[in-house]
């Protein structure tokens, strides 16, 4: 009787010894060659932090935690900055204007009848100032009075030859016309008379579309 005494105390102090000896947080997983591992499963169940290593038989000793992996964050694309490009300006084209001046050039929209240049060029002929291109053998034609009208002139280029025609006169920078257009003139007085042309009257001339006058030399189209 004492003998089962003895061993049921005995028994009971080496169960006593064994529940002392576990751990009160004692849970599921297994454990490193140190008795520690890390809580990944109902760790609030067990009262140990999510990823926390612990220690168990008997170390109460924590280790620090498994660094957690940082996300990398994509930059978020940029938007292209549009520089404008600037627009070349254009050059207008110049307007060729033909000239009764000497300018070394004969425009290719101009005459020898409009041009002194394009005149010169011309085999046989000269310009002549205030009325215009004319036979070389003209030259003893001129507007100025001589009192003679030479074989080779005519009216319509000496200021003699067109007095001695009936019925006509000179005028001055325009040349040999009927005395009935007295009244025609080269100046801008705002009035075509009905006996005026656009070659003898500066208002005629402009009243005729696509016409302008230029001085010295009468009605022409515009270029």
């Amino acid at each position: 009787m004492r003998n089962k005494k003895l061993l049921s105390s005995l028994l009971l102090a080496i169960v006593s010894i064994l529940i002392a000896l576990t751990p009160a947080q004692a849970h599921p997983g297994r454990t490193a060659a140190d008795g520690c591992h890390y809580c990944r499963t109902n760790c609030d169940d067990w009262g140990v932090p999510y990823n926390q290593r612990h220690c168990h038989g008997g170390s109460n000793a924590t280790v620090p935690n498994a660094p957690v992996p940082t996300s990398v964050s994509t930059p978020a694309p940029t938007t292209p900055i549009y520089t404008p490009v600037a627009t070349p300006k254009l050059t207008p084209k110049p307007v060729v204007i033909c000239s009764a001046s000497a300018d070394y050039t004969c425009p290719s929209n101009c005459t020898a009848g409009n041009d002194s240049d394009c005149c010169a060029q011309k085999a046989g002929y000269a310009w002549y100032d205030n009325w215009g291109c004319y036979p070389v053998t003209a030259g003893y034609c001129t507007a100025e009075r001589n009192n003679t009208c030479n074989s080779v002139c005519t009216a319509g280029n000496d200021v003699d030859c067109c007095l001695e025609k009936p019925g006509y006169t000179w005028f001055e920078n325009r040349g040999c016309y009927p005395q009935s257009e007295a009244t025609c003139s080269a100046q801008r007085d705002y009035t075509c008379s009905n006996e005026c042309t656009a070659g003898n009257d500066y208002d005629c001339c402009l009243e005729q579309d696509g016409y302008t006058w230029y001085p010295n030399w009468g009605c022409y189209p515009v270029e």
